[in-house]
């Protein structure tokens, strides 16, 4: 309010873009408060941030107890076919957050969003990680360009 020209609102309007900016580079905003009940929703909310990119990434959504989302976090970047992932990786900011639950998601650059072995291996990990953790995998979700497969309707995930 210092400057010529920047009244109170107008300076409100700056903190507050400056402040949605920053907790959207953090992934800490919700998608409306939005309860993910299914993979419809969770794959729509997904779609935009990986349908276009050129490398797998694998990204992991920490949910509440009501199935809202809390905060998002990209897991990894990797290469044209491949995202390395642990489960240490996926489930050490779902501690952090107390989160209740968390999906995953990653991108097939090809578009073609077939699981692959991998895919279906680190799926079993993250599931047997998350029953030890007591932090509910709700699902993991290949995104591909038109379309998604969903683990857990799949019957991947148990």
């Amino acid at each position: 309010m210092n400057i010529d020209g920047i009244g109170t609102a107008k300076a409100c309007s700056v903190i507050a873009a400056i402040e949605l900016s920053k907790r959207l580079m953090t992934g800490s905003v919700r998608e409306d408060g939005e309860c993910i009940s299914d993979s419809e929703i969770a794959a729509r909310i997904l779609m935009n941030e990986l349908v276009y990119e050129k490398r797998e990434m694998f990204i992991a959504m920490y949910l509440n107890s009501r199935h809202q989302i809390e905060s998002k976090s990209v897991i990894s970047i990797g290469s044209l076919d491949s995202a390395p992932v642990q489960p240490r990786e996926v489930f050490s900011p779902a501690v952090k957050r107390c989160a209740a639950a968390v999906i995953v998601a990653h991108n097939h650059p090809s578009g073609d969003p077939t699981p692959s072995s991998n895919d279906i291996f680190i799926t079993r990990q993250l599931y047997e990680a998350s029953r030890i953790m007591g932090i509910e995998l709700l699902d993991h979700i290949v995104i591909g360009r038109d379309r998604y497969i969903s683990m857990k309707d799949q019957g991947i995930l148990s």
